[in-house]
């Protein structure tokens, strides 16, 4: 199985979409699935053009936060299984991650934490990293 995988951060995707060139690169890219990071915005409150795309299943994983970073994928695939975050409360509010899993394979839509100026947020960022490899050696484990 052949797949065209695309992937963005788009650092604020409602902005983004308002640029007529967006819709010229989306109308253009023919990908199978695309990943969008730091979107930024409420699945609602996505503009409905964008919401609404027939050959597209969207699925997004927004933060607690309003306007704060979020994923979002479209696919022509159907998937089998989609789950927001890693299962973990204390790192799971920012809506970094996507899981999509599919008939043929596993899909990540990560949005990775910066440790910031000082490295203040550094034990959160590590914190994060070291959940998702854990999750990540349970798949390999099981042969995923």
């Amino acid at each position: 199985m052949s797949v065209k995988l695309v992937s963005w951060n788009v650092n604020g995707i409602r902005a983004v979409s308002k640029k007529d060139e967006f819709w010229d690169w989306f109308d253009n890219t023919d990908a199978d699935i695309i990943n969008f990071q730091e979107v930024r915005a409420a699945a609602d409150d996505i503009p409905k053009k964008l919401a609404d795309i027939s050959e597209y299943e969207t699925h997004f994983n927004e933060a607690e936060k309003k306007g704060y970073s979020g994923v979002g994928t479209y696919s022509k695939i159907k998937p089998v299984k989609v789950t927001r975050g890693l299962g973990i409360e204390e790192l799971d509010s920012e809506g970094r991650v996507l899981k999509i899993e599919y008939e043929d394979f596993i899909l990540y839509n990560i949005y990775f934490p910066n440790s910031g100026m000082n490295a203040k947020r550094l034990d959160f960022k590590v914190d994060f990293c070291n959940a998702l490899l854990d999750e990540l050696k349970t798949l390999k484990s099981e042969g995923k």
